[in-house]
């Protein structure tokens, strides 16, 4: 140490000794935790300012607020309270607005007038109308159609509705328009002076006009994930209609003596240009024999029940469901509308192209040295489509092999309509069957003549009249062993080539329609079922999975067709019956077949016998037996004794 040192003479150690040196750790030590909490707090405080800075901001600007009367989707007024529109919030402010929500911005109170609550009291009557205070609509009477005028009028005339499309009654002299855009309060959007009819959209194009371009509110209440799924199937529909619609096709015949043009006609199954085409495609070709696809089964569905009822079906459908038969809130409401227009417009209003076709064979008079009028159903039969897309999914009737199979069935159809020596043949098909029908058509020696689109021939820069006489003066030239190639190629005598009638069961078809649009009310045609009742205090103690049956259920059992939400419409049997719909399709087929007008084979020699008029020669001649046999007996009952 320093003394010892002293006393010896010698300098100092002035290196501290381990002890020294813990201790001072020690006390180091100390200070630093001494310090922490103060170090918390302060970075505690730093961390604050910002917040303190934001809500001191926010709180401290308060804009003047005005109350404005404002109108509910259901007519009704309430106060809202609003900055002054002269005074614009600064960018700060609008960036808190779309972060916290304008919904908690806005203070909304309910305050009806006595003039609404009198107006209230006098739209009570069934029509659907929003409580004072909330946002639940007031349930339509599920048992009737509120928004339908008169059910005893002829459902072929134009169906009068009572509410618009946000269910506010329509006033004498008010017009409507099925067009107007997708909006949350649709009966304030001034779209050409016309208000929101509640009807179905009648075609593509109609739904695409109320939802391609929503207006804002409805796109902030919906969310853009729903305004973009709507775009999304919108976009992927367009120009279905349009893109190379229309091929021409010559084929040289079996010999060589007698060739064919084939005109294929594609079609979206919703679009009005569709069925425009379909049918200025027939008038402009006038052929002598027609393909759609169609099976047996649908012919009463497509081609015996009137567009009319098509119509007024979508119609009362889809203003039922405006009646809120289900009890759902007002965003809910509005958000189902897009649901419900898609499905009234798919279940009544497709596949309209097929019988536009037909109606306009129908009336191309016969030119002369052509061949008798045949109708060819070349679609495989609904019942096995059905079938498969039970056992294998919905995935299976879009995958290729089935749209393969199905186009293959359609080209052996025309082709047998060819061969069987019609020089004009006309088909109509999904646009989705275009190119698997194409393919097997040029595989049977078929040879594309000219393509276009639907916007060429109603512009005029294309004619199919032009075409068909141009493939008819330069036919394809003949190869020896060329023309039995499609037999083989589409399994002729192997596979069904379809089902055909002929112009008597045609004509047969057109005056059950007129039959029908003459005599069929709108309660004739639909009804609307009792509620299913489920029995869930059987389902507690014993019943697993399905619900049970309710007691009246089995006396409220549909006989005809059920459709809509829940199965809660239906056609009468009676209607099926007449049209030949449904479980009827059989027996309507049956009765053509034993006429003499209609015939399904896979022998092509069969389907000539038949085009020739062999049926009715062979009904003659069983007609001329019969009334034979009924001659001997009348003779041999005279000729006994009476005892």
């Amino acid at each position: 140490n320093g003394h010892t040192a002293q006393a010896l003479g010698v300098p100092a150690c002035t290196a501290p000794c381990p002890r020294t040196a813990m201790e001072r750790s020690r006390a180091a030590r100390g200070r630093y935790l001494d310090a922490r909490p103060r170090r918390a707090v302060l970075l505690f405080a730093v961390a604050l300012v910002p917040l303190v800075l934001h809500w001191s901001v926010r709180l401290a600007y308060t804009p003047p607020w005005v109350d404005k009367w404002t109108y509910d989707p259901m007519g009704m007024r309430y106060k809202t309270m609003h900055p002054q529109a002269s005074m614009d919030p600064a960018p700060w402010m609008m960036k808190t607005i779309r972060k916290v929500g304008a919904a908690r911005l806005m203070r909304r109170r309910v305050e009806y007038t006595p003039e609404d609550l009198e107006r209230m009291r006098e739209t009570a009557s069934g029509i659907c109308r929003e409580k004072p205070g909330s946002t639940e609509f007031i349930m339509g009477r599920d048992d009737s159609n509120i928004a339908v005028e008169d059910v005893t009028q002829l459902a072929s005339e134009k169906m009068s509705l009572l509410i618009d499309r946000s269910g506010k009654r329509i006033l004498p002299g008010e017009e409507v328009s099925g067009t107007a855009p997708f909006a949350l309060r649709d009966e304030l959007l001034e779209h050409g002076g016309k208000r929101s009819s509640v009807a179905s959209p009648q075609s593509w194009e109609e739904f695409v006009a109320r939802y391609e371009n929503p207006d804002a509110m409805m796109k902030i209440k919906a969310g853009m994930t729903f305004i973009d799924k709507i775009g999304r199937m919108i976009t992927e529909n367009n120009g279905k209609d349009d893109y190379r619609a229309i091929q021409n096709f010559a084929w040289p015949g079996q010999d060589g003596t007698r060739p064919a043009t084939i005109t294929l006609v594609g079609v979206q199954d919703t679009s009005a240009r569709s069925r425009s085409l379909a049918a200025r495609a027939v008038y402009e070709a006038q052929p002598s024999a027609l393909m759609v696809q169609l099976c047996r089964e649908r012919i009463g569905r497509h081609l015996v029940m009137p567009e009319q009822h098509t119509a007024a079906l979508a119609n009362f459908q889809r203003s039922w469901e405006a009646g809120n038969p289900g009890g759902l809130d007002l965003m809910a409401v509005y958000l189902q509308m897009v649901n419900y227009d898609h499905e009234a417009m798919m279940n009544w209003r497709g596949d309209l192209a097929f019988q536009a076709a037909v109606d306009e064979f129908m009336q191309q008079p016969r030119q002369e040295g052509d061949m008798p009028k045949v109708l060819a159903l070349g679609d495989v039969r609904a019942s096995r489509l059905e079938l498969l897309r039970q056992q294998n999914g919905n995935a299976t009737l879009r995958d290729y092999t089935t749209q393969s199979a199905r186009g293959k069935q359609l080209a052996r159809s025309l082709m047998g309509l060819a061969s069987m020596g019609h020089r004009t043949v006309v088909g109509v098909v999904s646009e989705e069957l275009m190119p698997t029908v194409t393919t097997w058509l040029e595989r049977a020696g078929c040879r594309v003549n000219s393509i276009f689109d639907a916007s060429d021939v109603e512009s005029g820069r294309e004619s199919i009249g032009d075409d068909i006489r141009s493939a008819r003066k330069t036919p394809p030239k003949f190869k020896p062993g060329q023309g039995l190639v499609y037999s083989g190629v589409l399994n002729f005598g192997q596979s069904s080539l379809g089902a055909y009638i002929n112009e008597a069961g045609l004509e047969m078809m057109q005056r059950r329609k007129q039959r029908l649009l003459q005599m069929t009310r709108i309660k004739d045609l639909v009804r609307i079922l009792p509620a299913r009742k489920d029995w869930k205090v059987a389902q507690l103690y014993g019943g697993t999975g399905s619900s049970l049956p309710g007691p009246g259920n089995e006396r409220n059992k549909p006989t005809g067709k059920a459709f809509a939400r829940n199965n809660r419409l239906e056609i009468p049997e009676h209607y099926l019956r007449d049209a030949g719909m449904q479980d009827f399709s059989g027996q309507f087929w049956e009765a053509l077949k034993e006429a003499g007008q209609a015939i399904e084979t896979r022998d092509a020699d069969e389907v000539l016998w038949w085009g020739a008029g062999g049926m009715e020669t062979t009904l003659a001649e069983e007609e001329e037996e019969e009334n034979d046999d009924d001659v001997f007996a009348s003779a041999a009952r005279s000729s006994r004794p009476v005892w």
